[in-house]
């Protein structure tokens, strides 16, 4: 699997939506890179699944604290994402194979 297609699943939308939910769920009093985000509109699926990859390809205009934010959120469900799929189509060649 290639990390487009990680970042197209629908698996991986559903666990980011639930990742940002709970990231705004926890804001404390003080200002953090989630409210800049937040200001900026980047918190939506596509924009921070964008945002992924600019930061990968190092293409962002974010700041420091900015882009390690999208990371604590995107990285984490890009993983499990990924580890679930991957799982998921070897039981599938494996049946296949029977």
């Amino acid at each position: 699997m290639t990390t487009k297609e990680i970042l197209e699943s629908e698996r991986f939308k559903e666990l980011l939506r639930a990742e940002v939910k709970n990231a705004l769920a926890n804001i404390k009093s003080r200002r953090s890179p989630i409210d800049a985000l937040k200001e900026k509109g980047l918190l939506s699926v596509e924009k921070l699944k964008d945002e992924f990859l600019k930061i990968l390809t190092r293409e962002s205009s974010l700041t420091s604290s900015q882009r390690q934010q999208v990371m604590d959120l995107v990285a984490p469900v890009w993983k499990r994402s990924f580890s679930e799929l991957t799982t998921e189509n070897k039981s599938e060649e494996k049946e296949i194979r029977k």
